[in-house]
């Protein structure tokens, strides 16, 4: 259950463009989720802080929104995990987490054009 919520509540995040992100699961799920973009050598099983310090080393990460009205996903996703500040826990949910972010990053492959939304739906669809 607390997969599937973390998933839901990240990706409305990026489709609306607000908020924060609210925990380690949610920034491991992100971090999946960005990981086609910025191409870091991880795996989802980095301690938060270790992780926190490989994507915060990747230039494509910034912590400012250009002042324009519509700010892509993409840049909206980089913006989100760039401010958050980890903390010391961590299970094998966010393990998992991860991968499963990376699985339905629509930043990769067929779906790279396509936006969350578009996505919706498509989780773990691989055709």
């Amino acid at each position: 259950m607390i997969p599937l919520v973390t998933e839901m509540s990240v990706d409305k995040k990026i489709r609306r463009r607000m908020s924060v992100l609210v925990g380690n699961y949610e920034f491991y799920y992100a971090a999946g989720l960005a990981q086609p973009i910025l191409s870091f050598d991880c795996d989802g099983s980095e301690k938060p802080y270790d992780l926190e310090k490989i994507i915060r080393a990747c230039p494509e990460t910034d912590d400012t929104l250009p002042d324009e009205p519509e700010v892509s996903e993409r840049r909206y996703l980089m913006y989100l995990i760039a401010r958050y500040d980890a903390d010391e826990d961590y299970d094998d949910a966010m393990k998992s987490l991860f991968d499963e972010g990376v699985k339905s990053s629509p930043f990769v492959g067929r779906m790279a054009e396509k936006t969350m939304n578009d996505c919706i739906g498509m989780k773990g669809d691989t055709t």
